[in-house]
């Protein structure tokens, strides 16, 4: 009763719409890298030194691939503008090292993955679909990221249109 009076118009005032765009993307599931920083001293005996920062290469690189597919699975689609429903499965590989009790385990999903990357750092794979899938990143309204083991890692990400009842 407390979630619904916190949460008023939930009931009914949504109904999530088929699937609006998906996409499968083999290999390990990338994350987002931390910005880099550098000083830089200008030449210029008069200009003080700044800090210049910089997104981490490899993420940069790893999104613009993301970003290039989802352009080809939307093909002349335009971006949504209504508010969407994101969810992503970021399947890892079971580490090699494993006994194969445990590997068995990890992929009956009897244990899942914990260590680093977490899944909030996975779910922001969602800022290379800006401008493609949707207009804005404020149109995701519910978020999904569910992080588990495969004998073939990859990501999955489904977006599925919010549409008035």
């Amino acid at each position: 009763m407390a979630v619904q009076a916190a949460l008023p118009l939930m009931d009914g005032a949504l109904i999530e719409g088929p699937v609006f765009f998906d996409m499968t993307v083999d290999g390990a599931p990338g994350f987002k890298g931390r910005h880099r920083d550098r000083i830089v001293f200008p030449k210029d005996p008069k200009k003080r030194p700044f800090v210049h920062r910089y997104p981490d290469p490899d993420t940069e690189a790893y999104e613009k691939m993301i970003a290039q597919y989802a352009r080809l699975r939307m093909g002349r689609r335009l971006p949504t503008r209504k508010p969407v429903s994101v969810v992503i499965w970021a399947f890892r590989a079971v580490p090699k090292s494993w006994s194969i009790r445990d590997r068995e385990a990890a992929l009956s999903g009897r244990i899942l993955p914990t260590p680093k990357p977490d899944a909030d750092n996975h779910s922001k794979v969602k800022d290379a679909l800006k401008g493609i899938v949707w207009i804005d990143d404020a149109q995701v309204v519910d978020d999904h990221c569910y992080k588990r083991y495969s004998e073939r890692p990859r990501w999955q990400i489904e977006v599925r249109e919010y549409i008035p009842p």
